[in-house]
């Protein structure tokens, strides 16, 4: 390969058309999860956020998580290579969002790989809020972070580039001592 002959500006350029490349292959070659999400009126009386936060604590227990996983075959590949325990933890807990949906309001929501698995667990979870009413029940899934993937892809831009400066750099350096 002739890159001594190539310029600064040539190696820097394909180096950042290469990392543009890279990082769009790498980011659209995982599945999208889908998201469902369901309403919950908060019962009255006291913080509604300590409400919220004891009511997940009592519905997402590990034996309560373990039931769901369990009931809906759940992350089949991870469990072959984890304890449920760590499954729980490391890949079904952050899948379960409870958040602020407005005034005396809140939301739960799951992301995972099926979208009718989705929808259905979110309404497992919904249902196990006690005292708590659906208002709004589990929404139709969406994909979750389209957007994003288009800002990770654009990230290889930077990053080539940077590898091309430091390529070249290198190269120049090596020519410089042979001559």
């Amino acid at each position: 390969m002739q890159m001594k002959t190539w310029s600064f500006g040539r190696i820097v350029m394909v180096c950042g058309i290469a990392g543009v490349l890279l990082a769009g292959v790498l980011v659209f070659s995982f599945p999208l999860p889908y998201s469902s999400e369901a309403i919950l009126k908060i019962p009255a009386g006291g913080q509604p956020l300590a409400i919220v936060n004891e009511a997940a604590q009592a519905a997402l227990t590990r034996s309560s998580l373990t039931r769901i996983i369990n009931d809906r075959d759940l992350y089949l590949g991870e469990r072959k290579t984890m304890p449920l325990e760590d499954v729980i933890d490391k890949v079904m807990r952050p899948a379960i969002r409870i958040s602020p949906a407005g005034p005396g309001l809140a939301a739960v929501r799951f992301a995972y790989q099926d979208p009718s698995i989705a929808q259905q667990v979110v309404q497992t979870l919904a249902e196990r809020f006690a005292g708590f009413e659906v208002l709004d029940p589990p929404s139709a899934p969406e994909r979750v972070g389209v957007r994003k993937r288009f800002g990770l892809a654009g990230l290889g831009m930077p990053a080539g580039l940077l590898f091309g400066v430091v390529l070249a750099l290198i190269l120049r350096r090596r020519s410089v001592a042979t001559s």
